[in-house]
Order: C-alpha cells, then sequence, then structure tokens
C-alpha cells in the first residue's frame, strides 16, 4: 500500500518458501527506514521485493537487511539511498537488484547479487565507504555478472567484482 509520510520497518518478512509472493512498499510523502534496531525485511519464497520513497526529499536509509530467496530488488527514491551497518542488499537468487535515487546514493553496506544484473543509478554523487562491495558472479541469464554504475555528480568506489562486465558513467 501508498503512506503518505515516513515509515519505519523493524521486520517485514514473507516466510513460506513455497510461495511466491511479492513485497512492495510505497511512500507519497516521506522516508523508508530500516532501523538498525529491527531485523529488515526478507522473503523465503520467490518474488520481487519494491521500496519507493516518494515526496520531496524522501530518502530509503537502510540500517538492516534487504534478502530475498529469489526474485528482484527494486529501490526507488525521490531523494537518497544510504545503506550503512548490516543494512546488505543480498538476494540469494539470481534477480536483478536496482537502486535509482534522484539524489545521491551513498554505499555503507553491500549490494550482492548471486548473478544477477546490479544497475545503480544516482541524480547526484554515488560513494561507497571504504571496504563496502558491490558485486555480480554467478549466474547465466543475458544480463547475469554485470555492473552499471551511473552518477550525475562524482563517483566514489570502493571494491566492485563482476564476473561478466562493469559499466562506469559520471
Amino acid at each position: 500500500s501508498q503512506i503518505d509520510g515516513s515509515v519505519s520497518v523493524t521486520r517485514l518478512a514473507q516466510l513460506d518458501a513455497n510461495e511466491a509472493g511479492a513485497i512492495s512498499l510505497s511512500t507519497l510523502g516521506g522516508n523508508i527506514v530500516l532501523p538498525a534496531t529491527g531485523s529488515g525485511i526478507s522473503l523465503a519464497g520467490g518474488g520481487n521485493r519494491r521500496l519507493d520513497a516518494g515526496g520531496d526529499g524522501a530518502d530509503i536509509l537502510l540500517a538492516q537487511a534487504l534478502r530475498t530467496a529469489a526474485g528482484t530488488i527494486t529501490l526507488t527514491s525521490a531523494d537518497t539511498i544510504v545503506t550503512s551497518g548490516a543494512g546488505r542488499i543480498a538476494p540469494t537468487g539470481s534477480g536483478a537488484v536496482t537502486l535509482e535515487a534522484a539524489g545521491s546514493i551513498t554505499l555503507g553496506a553491500d549490494v550482492v547479487a548471486t548473478g544477477g544484473l546490479v544497475s545503480i543509478n544516482a541524480g547526484a554523487a554515488l560513494t561507497m565507504a571504504d571496504g563496502s562491495t558491490v558485486s555480480s558472479l554467478g549466474g547465466v541469464a543475458a544480463d547475469a555478472r554485470r555492473i552499471t554504475l551511473d552518477a550525475v555528480g562524482d563517483i566514489t568506489l570502493s571494491i566492485v567484482s563482476a564476473g561478466g562486465s562493469v559499466a562506469i558513467t559520471s
């Protein structure tokens, strides 16, 4: 559902490994926050995960993990995306990971795909903290083992690993 205001998620989980249910969370005018005190968002079965922070200044702030057994992970923000601490984005299947922000993207935690395309697009700077990793290794799909990093502003990288290609545009 869509929320007009900020939302803080302590835990959001789809627990049945035999189901392919998706998780989608959207705000019309506020932040989406996964605080360090929570356990993040997880999908035991297949299914896509989408977080959309809409409205002026709306951010996505992840201090806990986004996990899925299969399917894609998509984050879009009207302003910034920030990962920190345990805020790792890690699908275990071969699904794609897409991060899009109208403002900056700061990765203080890893973005690790086991084979899907990793696409990160920032409307301002893209910054990876020292020691953080963006990777796509394995997989057989057409987009497998690829990483694209695009930013309108400066790009600061740490560790980028792909089994196929890496494209960086600033």
